[in-house]
């Protein structure tokens, strides 16, 4: 405990590698994922709270994003608050579904290459997404809260805007019924 929240920490990254194993002994929802992480940027702080800066990662075969991350309560992944500013995103279906789980796959590959930024901020069950994302069936700009709840009995909660342009909701519903959504 001591070591968290007094040893300084430095770390230039330069392409340096991590495998998702070694990460899910820190964060149990990644166990299972079988996935190398290229990474750059520089890491500075303390092991309960450090910042990323001038990130540039590569997961997947062709996901990668750049910006910076700081993170508050490590080595408790579940109190960690997170603040994660994007300022680029590039990935696919491919990327993503390792981490997403398997049954969002069809979902997923519906958006096609998904490339954009974002801000992530807050807890892992409890954060607010704000981006703009191109994506195959067009664009999508978020602000939404989610409330993610591990209760059977609580419902998790998604409060907040999702503003799209020139969106094929036909593709995304699987309807020939519908087509492009236009914004006017």
């Amino acid at each position: 405990s001591d070591f968290n929240e007094k040893a300084d920490l430095s770390v230039r990254l330069k392409e340096s590698s991590i495998a998702v194993r070694d990460v899910a002994h820190f964060a149990p929802a990644l166990t299972g994922i079988k996935d190398q992480i290229f990474i750059s940027g520089k890491m500075k702080g303390r092991i309960k709270r450090f910042s990323l800066d001038s990130l540039n990662a590569y997961f997947g075969k062709t996901g990668h994003i750049k910006g910076k991350m700081t993170f508050d309560g490590f080595p408790n992944v579940s109190e960690t608050f997170m603040d994660i500013d994007l300022s680029e995103i590039n990935a696919n279906a491919d990327d993503i579904v390792q981490y997403a789980g398997s049954s969002s796959h069809e979902f997923l590959h519906k958006f096609g290459n998904m490339n954009g930024y974002g801000l992530f901020t807050g807890l892992l069950n409890d954060f607010a997404v704000k981006g703009h994302f191109n994506t195959g069936l067009g664009t999508l700009a978020s602000d939404i809260n989610f409330k993610i709840s591990d209760n059977a009995k609580t419902k998790s909660k998604y409060e907040g805007t999702l503003t799209t342009s020139n969106f094929n909701l036909g593709k995304f519903l699987s309807s020939d019924l519908v087509q492009m959504m236009k914004r006017r």
